[in-house]
């Protein structure tokens, strides 16, 4: 019963870091069903994410919502809960995240996870939370085979609060095809699993839908763009 309780308080967490909204929880009523979730002892859940580095400002955001969704959640459901913040770069790839999942693993107080924040490392760090024991939610994480296809890089204790990019990237295609009548469409990813996944599913939509992709490629380091520019067609 705790162990529910507990998770469904970190999707409530992952949920409201996702949509930046305020969700109120549906809890139990009545003296019996406050103590059956009650925790004496103060749990702990840690936000993986970009807290530093160019993604930095979506880490901190996450991190912002992360706080204010434990203020409001973990009372009404009985439990006292310590954020622990864990700093992903997406410059230095999945190795902070991989270090990370060691460490709250072998800290047997860490319940859960919220994160990590991206599908890389998701990939890189879901088998250690699942061999522990420990559930992690993400609310940002959109590759397609963490949850879809083979070979599956998510594993049963991965769950996700967003859609994958296998929704996202073609309702942005079907948009561009319906609605706004595309006939040429210039695709740029960053050379990461985010932007790669999501821009090739919305290319394999355009491209069926008979509209000219141009595929464009820099790398997440980039801050000149004028080279990318020039590559794009006038029209």
């Amino acid at each position: 019963m705790k162990r529910a309780i507990v998770l469904a308080l970190v999707a409530g967490i992952a949920a409201m870091v996702a949509a930046s909204a305020v969700a109120r929880p549906t809890a139990g009523t009545g003296s019996d069903a406050q103590q059956a979730v009650s925790c004496k002892s103060t749990l702990k859940i840690a936000l993986v994410t970009p807290l530093t580095g160019g993604a930095g400002f979506i880490g901190q955001e996450q991190l912002t919502w992360a706080k204010f969704a434990v203020k409001r959640l973990a009372p009404g459901l009985g439990l006292k809960v310590r954020l622990l913040t864990g700093d992903t770069p997406v410059e230095q790839g999945p190795a902070p995240a991989l270090a990370l999942a060691q460490k709250y693993v072998a800290d047997q107080s860490v319940v859960a996870i919220i994160g990590p924040a991206t599908s890389g490392a998701v990939a890189a760090t879901s088998q250690t939370y699942f061999a522990a024991g420990v559930a992690h939610i993400s609310p940002s994480a959109t590759r397609t085979s963490l949850t879809k296809g083979s070979p599956l890089e998510g594993t049963p204790g991965f769950f996700r609060v967003v859609p994958g990019d296998f929704i996202q990237g073609p309702t942005d295609a079907r948009f561009m095809i319906d609605k706004l009548k595309a006939k040429k469409v210039v695709i740029i990813d960053f050379q990461e699993p985010y932007s790669v996944g999501l821009a090739d599913a919305a290319q394999a939509v355009l491209r069926a839908g008979n509209v000219e992709v141009i595929r464009l490629s820099t790398s997440v380091r980039t801050t000149d763009f004028s080279s990318l520019v020039t590559r794009t067609p006038s029209d």
